[in-house]
């Protein structure tokens, strides 16, 4: 399984991979925005994106994703550290697959991972306006 992380955190990144890859998730890309993943969207299987980045967030991606036949089914695991309820409703309304609050156990995260990659996902698109 091929999972992208995405965060504008260089040192997030750098712990939340070391930290998978000891969960045994070793096929990890990352990015520091919602453009860049863009970038290398093709062949990933779920996405964790942080909410609050730069240039693209995390709501802008899923957008993105949902609006693209090609990305419809790729999970969508939100992180952040704001718990406002227009956020956490915001991210499922774009189409996100759970959320999780930073900080966070890595067990926590991978019990999520579990848990959104077992279900069967429909397609999920967002119609262009």
């Amino acid at each position: 399984m091929k999972i992208m992380l995405v965060d504008d955190s260089d040192m997030f990144r750098k712990v939340t991979i070391e930290n998978l890859k000891v969960c045994g998730y070793d096929d990890i890309v990352q990015a520091c925005n919602g453009i860049e993943a863009m970038v290398q969207i093709d062949g990933v299987d779920l996405v964790i994106a942080d909410i609050c980045m730069p240039h693209m967030n995390g709501l802008a991606l899923a957008q993105e994703m949902r609006r693209d036949l090609k990305y419809t089914r790729i999970p969508i695991i939100f992180i952040t550290d704001v718990c406002q309820e227009n956020t956490v409703l915001e991210a499922f309304k774009v189409g996100g697959d759970a959320l999780i609050l930073k900080p966070f156990k890595i067990e926590d995260l991978v019990d999520k991972i579990k848990e959104v990659m077992s279900r069967k996902r429909s397609p999920f698109t967002i119609k262009s306006k």
